[in-house]
């Protein structure tokens, strides 16, 4: 899981209502200098203020590359929103690496060995399946199944950014 160190000068950035607000609203898009003072009633001067702290501490990014000047926020001020996500992802990548693994031990059960001791002479060898192949890949699917499980119900149970985390 990844882990978010936050300083003392992170804390006064989300100290102020007004700054967490630009980060509510920078939500999953990117917004300019002109949209974040409509949407939050603010004038422009005092919404670049917040903006340069938000982005002195790394929560933010300025994307000038067009022809306007865009915000939007960086990875670090996305887990701090949506803390939940993190786990999310973590769990399905786990899954799906237990599906791998467990279709590889199915094939390994399926395909099998060839059995070479005491096979009596003129009769072809036979193939041997090793269960562990088989109940390694059963507990490996159901693991995974479980995960699978579990993000599905994070990701319906997870609740909007300031109901559980920060209330302002």
């Amino acid at each position: 899981m990844v882990k978010i160190t936050l300083d003392e000068e992170v804390f006064k950035a989300l100290s102020s209502e007004t700054r967490v607000n630009i980060l509510k609203e920078l939500d999953g898009k990117q917004l300019t200098v002109t949209q974040l003072s409509t949407k939050t009633g603010l004038s422009k001067s005092a919404i670049h203020r917040h903006l340069e702290q938000l982005k002195g501490v790394d929560l933010i990014k300025k994307d000038a590359a067009r022809k306007w000047v865009y915000y939007r926020l960086t990875w670090k001020a996305t887990n701090i929103l949506h803390p939940e996500r993190a786990r999310i992802v973590t769990a399905l990548s786990i899954s799906i690496l237990l599906i791998v693994v467990g279709t590889f031990l199915f094939a390994a059960y399926a395909i099998g060995e060839l059995d070479v001791t005491e096979s009596a002479p003129g009769v072809e060898p036979a193939l041997a399946h090793n269960v562990l192949y088989l109940f390694g890949g059963i507990s490996c699917l159901v693991v995974s199944s479980v995960l699978s499980g579990v993000s599905w119900w994070l990701w319906n149970t997870r609740k909007p950014f300031g109901m559980k985390n920060i209330n302002v």
